[in-house]
């Protein structure tokens, strides 16, 4: 039975020969210990300042995940405040339509057999539609709700501007 040939790289063949220990002189060798232990030491303090900037950076990109989620909060809570001012102003300088908003709800819901309509007070001989109307004082002006003979769909100002702010 025949015994592979074990593998030799080529940069083994070229490095110079390595002189046993014992013909190492004396100094030398000792030399190497205490530059092995020095090596040793070294090797523990980069080793534990790797480690250190490694939990730096950790903690500094948690940080910034925070950070942003925070921002994107922010600037959520600050868009659906800027809008609703902005809104709010709009129909303080010229008020909602409300027979148009009862009329885009009826005609998107008109297969769920509306039952009747309710409105703010004010508005009730605003709506011109098939459906009753019904004044209620609960609502706010703008606002409507559908009843059908399953529920019912709230168009208050504040789900549609929800809606829009979504989308």
């Amino acid at each position: 039975m025949q015994t592979p040939e074990r593998f030799v790289s080529l940069a083994s063949l070229l490095a110079p020969p390595v002189p046993a220990r014992d013909e190492i002189p004396f100094e030398i060798v000792e030399g190497a210990a205490a530059n092995d232990n020095a090596c040793a030491a070294e090797d523990e303090v980069a080793a534990e300042e790797r480690e250190s900037e490694f939990e730096a950076a950790r903690a500094a990109r948690l940080f910034c995940a925070r950070i942003g989620e925070a921002v994107e909060g922010a600037v959520e809570t600050l868009l659906e405040d800027i809008a609703s001012e902005v809104l709010a102003r709009e129909l303080r300088l010229a008020p909602a339509d409300i027979d148009a908003i009862v009329s885009r709800v009826l005609q998107r819901f008109i297969a769920e057999e509306p039952v009747r309509v309710r409105v703010h007070p004010d508005e009730a001989a605003l709506v011109r539609c098939a459906v009753p109307v019904a004044a209620d004082a609960a609502l706010k002006r703008g606002d409507a709700v559908l009843d059908l003979r399953s529920g019912s769909v709230e168009a208050s100002l504040g789900v549609r501007l929800e809606s829009v702010l979504r989308a």
